[in-house]
């Protein structure tokens, strides 16, 4: 981790979006140095602390951990949020382009985050990346989502090993459905986006969804010392639906 008395230093990516910008906020109420990346600039167009970057091109990617090195020499948290489920279709309907973006948004974002972020972690630094209950439970509309996030676990228990040895850690967080623009934008048909939040809620026992903050805190947690010993793990946060 960084120095006694310095500043960690955390990267969010998808920090313009729900959950990301719930992430953004708890950690910097945790005393990090907090720099974020999106599509978009988050915070704003005059916010030029924040970077844009497309988290599907690997050139993006390289030119982002540059700036950080040399901004910072090394970070201490990585938690990859961006990511991308449109439009609800079923297989037959499904464009090899579609299936590919899902895939590029969600699986290969996810080994760039890691294939270009891993060097700058500080012993004992931590990735966080973002499953969903989708990947162990897809429905017959979410199939490119869910291969996708499925192979966001295996890629989490495949670098396990690897990241340990080196004293970093990698889990991800596997959320069940959680109030947030990209959520409501899959409405089907006429639902409209309350009807879609009171069907969602309805199949969770703990009768709620889960929360932004909720998903921000686990993420804290697993970027902390208190974690010390959790690696390769995808934590459900789903108030079990998944029982």
């Amino acid at each position: 981790m960084s120095a006694p008395g310095a500043a960690r230093v955390a990267l969010v990516t998808g920090a313009a979006g729900g959950l990301g910008s719930a992430i953004v906020e708890r950690f910097s109420a945790d005393g990090y140095t907090v720099e974020r990346a999106d599509q978009i600039r988050p915070g704003g167009a005059e916010d030029m602390r924040a970077h844009v970057c497309d988290v599907r091109d690997p050139r993006a990617w390289e030119g982002l951990a540059a700036t950080l090195a040399a901004r910072h020499g090394q970070i201490d948290a990585v938690v990859h949020a961006a990511g991308w489920y449109r439009p609800n279709l079923p297989f037959a309907e499904l464009s090899p382009d579609l299936w590919h973006d899902h895939l590029a948004a969600n699986l290969h974002s996810a080994y760039l985050a890691c294939r270009f972020l891993f060097p700058l972690l500080s012993r004992q630094g931590s990735v966080v990346l973002f499953s969903s209950t989708l990947a162990s439970r897809p429905t017959p509309l979410s199939l490119a989502y869910s291969v996708a996030k499925a192979g966001v676990e295996t890629l989490v228990r495949g670098l396990a090993a690897q990241a340990g040895a080196k004293g970093l850690r990698i889990n991800a967080i596997a959320p069940g459905p959680v109030d947030t623009p990209m959520l409501r934008g899959n409405a089907l048909g006429a639902e409209g986006a309350a009807a879609l939040m009171a069907r969602l809620e309805a199949r969770v026992p703990a009768g709620r969804l889960v929360t932004r903050e909720e998903v921000a805190a686990l993420a804290a947690y697993l970027c902390s010392p208190a974690a010390a010993m959790v690696n390769g793990a995808v934590i459900p946060l789903d108030g079990g639906q998944g029982i």
